[in-house]
């Protein structure tokens, strides 16, 4: 492998699922299965459009990311516990029809729900394997999954063939993520203060953090973190003497947006404002009170506080979507 490499584009790919047990095939070949049968015959030249009329939206997609995308992109993908990622050979392969069978039908076939494997698949090869440790592998650690940001590890629950991380909304800051992996272009998070890592946690890591404060300090956490049911509700907690707290957290904020929130939880009986970033002040005869994180770490115990550290160091170990520039 070379020191270096182009990285413009990145997309997240799925090696296969649980009923059909590609993933450790396709793993240990190195292989990008595309897993739309229906596009076999594609000519991306000249008849696309017309092959993908009846597939939907989402699909054509990823069937166009599959066929267009060069060897200046990088496919990243996870497998247990790690992050691995590659580049892949243009050239389109089809399994199961130039290939001989004999292998398919011995360590496919038994596995497949009610014994009918799919009759053929597309796939391309990633060049040099699956890799989940940078091109300078000396003194290096592998991408375990909990050190990388969760703006790219929550893609691994999401059931699309091929995707873009995070829908493309921060495409060039994951971009520069991910390339800054591959050629360990990091600030390792040792050599962060604490001030800074949380600074540089994405929205959803915030709230993970906040959940995890809120832990230390006795409380319970009654809806899922970055799920509450209650619209412009992020947590909703027990609090130790068993009543209820409504948080609503931002990473940065201005008082404006607080007033907006201040009218909306106007009447509950606790609920508070938690942001990193800004300077607001509490309205008057309004229930939300605003709470900088800094206030709130100071109620976490000593020893506490150094396991959040710890926590923090972790996410941020490869530094962060986030912080990253552009």
């Amino acid at each position: 492998m070379t020191d270096s490499i182009p990285v413009n584009h990145v997309r997240y790919v799925k090696l296969g699922t649980k009923e059909d047990n590609w993933e450790k095939t396709c793993f240990e070949k190195g292989w990008i299965p595309l897993g739309y049968p229906e596009a076999i015959d594609i000519d991306k030249e000249s008849s696309e459009e017309k092959k993908l009329k009846k597939i939907e939206a989402a699909s054509k997609k990823s069937i166009r990311d599959f066929f267009n995308l060069g060897e200046d992109t990088v496919w990243v993908m996870f497998r247990g516990s790690k992050l691995y990622w590659g580049r892949a050979f243009k050239d389109i392969n089809c399994f199961g029809i130039k290939e001989e069978l004999e292998e398919y039908e011995k360590n496919i076939m038994q596995n497949i729900k009610d014994g009918k494997p799919k009759p053929y698949f597309l796939y391309r090869t990633i060049k040099d394997g699956w890799q989940c440790l940078p091109l300078k592998k000396e003194n290096s650690i592998e991408f375990d999954i909990e050190k990388i940001d969760g703006v790219i590890s929550k893609t691994a629950s999401t059931q699309h063939s091929i995707c873009r991380f995070d829908g493309g909304r921060n495409s060039k800051k994951i971009k520069n993520y991910i390339s800054n992996l591959i050629h360990k272009n990091y600030q390792t998070s040792d050599k962060m203060s604490e001030k800074a890592l949380i600074k540089s946690l994405s929205p959803t890591n915030f709230e993970l953090f906040i959940s995890n404060i809120y832990s230390q300090l006795g409380y319970l956490n009654l809806t899922q973190v970055g799920g509450s049911t209650q619209k412009d509700t992020d947590l909703i907690l027990l609090s130790p003497e068993k009543t209820r707290l409504l948080i609503q957290i931002k990473t940065s904020a201005n008082q404006d947006t607080f007033n907006r929130y201040a009218e909306i939880f106007k009447g509950e009986e606790e609920a508070y404002f938690i942001y990193h970033t800004g300077s607001i002040s509490k309205i008057p005869g309004k229930t939300l009170k605003p709470l900088h994180i800094d206030e709130l770490l100071n109620d976490v115990k000593p020893a506490n506080r150094s396991l959040l550290l710890e926590w923090l160091k972790l996410k941020c170990y490869f530094g962060t979507v986030e912080g990253t520039e552009t």
